[in-house]
């Protein structure tokens, strides 16, 4: 489909509903674009998610850029990069999943062996050393943590030894984040619940 179709479906739409006007908010979009890629999107993947082509991002970041279609502003407003199917997302979550069930014990060979991913990657996720990861790696992480996160794995010394690790770096179990907060940068762990569950 493309933008002069996607384009009028969209004016027609807002004219049925009465709230029709060719332009959006510039600033608003603005600080979309930027306060995804504090959270570690990038511009392209922020196009992606939107439908749009990364040029048009660019350009409406530029100083150069005076107004924004409506329809332009809206994709932008709307897009969700986590949701995306290709492309890099902020490794943010998945470091925090896997410290997460670090905490209760599940070794790197364990999430290694739940993701299929290396247990070299899953080393450098854990410890932090990714900025963005993959979303095939993403997802991967997020189903093993869902499998994971609500039970301990069995009494080993690899199970202690990294439930120690784990305590000396200060990283929290599962139930010290919420599900829709995991990946949010800004976002802090419960303590409180942290105590309750160590």
């Amino acid at each position: 489909m493309n933008s002069k179709t996607v384009y009028s479906r969209h004016r027609r739409r807002r004219i049925a509903e009465g709230r029709w006007s060719p332009w959006g908010d510039l600033e608003q979009v603005r600080a979309r674009v930027r306060a995804l890629e504090a959270a570690g999107h990038t511009r392209r993947s922020i196009a992606t998610a939107a439908g749009l082509a990364d040029e048009t991002v660019q350009h409406l970041m530029s100083p150069k850029a005076r107004q924004v279609k409506a329809f332009v502003a809206d994709a932008i407003l709307a897009a969700d990069p986590w949701s995306a199917s290709a492309g890099y997302l902020p490794a943010i979550g998945a470091t925090r999943r896997l410290q997460a069930l670090a905490a209760l014990g599940w070794t790197i060979q364990d999430a290694a062996a739940h993701t299929g991913l290396a247990s070299s990657t899953i080393a450098e996720i854990r410890r932090g050393g990714h900025r963005r990861v993959q979303a095939p790696t993403h997802r991967a992480v997020v189903a093993a943590y869902d499998q994971l996160s609500m039970r301990r794995p069995l009494a080993t010394p690899g199970a202690a030894v990294t439930r120690g690790k784990a305590a000396r770096r200060n990283w929290v179990p599962p139930l010290a984040w919420d599900d829709d907060s995991i990946d949010d940068p800004a976002a802090v762990p419960h303590t409180v619940m942290t105590k309750e569950a160590s």
